[in-house]
């Protein structure tokens, strides 16, 4: 009988069908004795192959159960539903829109019930819209103008100062070594012309540092200039403060370096 056969490869549930199906078969009280005797055979075999089915009854939590599709080894059954399986290993997929696929490997002996729950993990939540960097107005930029003007100006005009001071005090030096120089018989007229004696490389040196101060101090004030003009463009730039005039220039003599402002505030 193939029943038997498919009983012995362990397709028990092939093996079922076709007792079953031995078992439907309608006889009449004439028929041969053996189609009697297969169809009492077919019962008997029946009766003791059915405990030995095992069954799979599968629990989904975290999701509506309208929203589960539940199949197993491909083919859709019914969640916590004992479903009559062969014996052997099955796998479960889970499905539910909007979530991660689960995926179980089950592995079915003969009679057992197997009852297993699935959790499904919470749906992702959706991330939030990204927020645009503000973008600057024009008061902010005027703000940013105003404070960068005024550090670069403070800084110019104070470095400007400072240096005009080192300048001041070196040509002071200068103009008194030129005198000790002017009433020294030996070194009358050979300075700058060397460098020899000590008293005209001093000189030399202190005249260098006087124009190397001199130059730092117009560039700082330059620099403090154009600060002063960034707070002149920011200010400028607003409709309720008065136009104003202003001009701003260097200032540089023998001896002397400034700024100039001349204008009407």
């Amino acid at each position: 009988m193939a029943a038997r056969s498919y009983e012995r490869l362990g397709r028990l549930l092939e093996a079922r069908a076709l007792y079953q199906r031995v078992m439907n078969e309608p006889l009449e009280a004439s028929a041969p004795r053996a189609f009697q005797q297969a169809q009492a055979d077919a019962k008997s075999e029946l009766a003791d192959l059915t405990p030995r089915i095992p069954t799979l009854e599968v629990a989904v939590r975290g999701a509506a159960r309208a929203a589960v599709k539940l199949t197993d080894d491909g083919q859709r059954i019914a969640p916590e539903t004992p479903v009559p399986l062969d014996p052997g290993e099955h796998t479960v997929v889970v499905t539910v829109p909007g979530r991660p696929v689960v995926t179980r490997t089950i592995h079915l002996k003969e009679k057992a019930k197997e009852y297993i729950v699935i959790g499904l993990s919470p749906p992702p939540t959706a991330a939030p819209p990204a927020r645009r960097a503000p973008v600057a107005s024009g008061g902010d930029l005027r703000k940013v103008m105003f404070i960068g003007g005024g550090v670069t100006a403070g800084a110019g005009v104070i470095a400007g100062t400072v240096f005009t001071l080192l300048a001041l005090g070196k040509a002071g030096d200068a103009d008194d070594l030129r005198y000790d120089v002017d009433f020294d018989p030996e070194l009358r007229g050979q300075c700058p012309k060397t460098n020899k004696p000590p008293l005209c490389a001093k000189l030399s040196d202190t005249v260098s540092l006087q124009y190397t101060f001199s130059d730092v101090a117009i560039g700082s004030f330059i620099i403090g200039t154009a600060g002063v003009g960034t707070l002149i463009y920011a200010l400028a730039d607003r409709p309720a403060v008065p136009a104003r005039r202003m001009e701003v220039l260097p200032l540089v003599g023998l001896g002397t370096a400034g700024v100039s402002f001349n204008g009407r505030f």
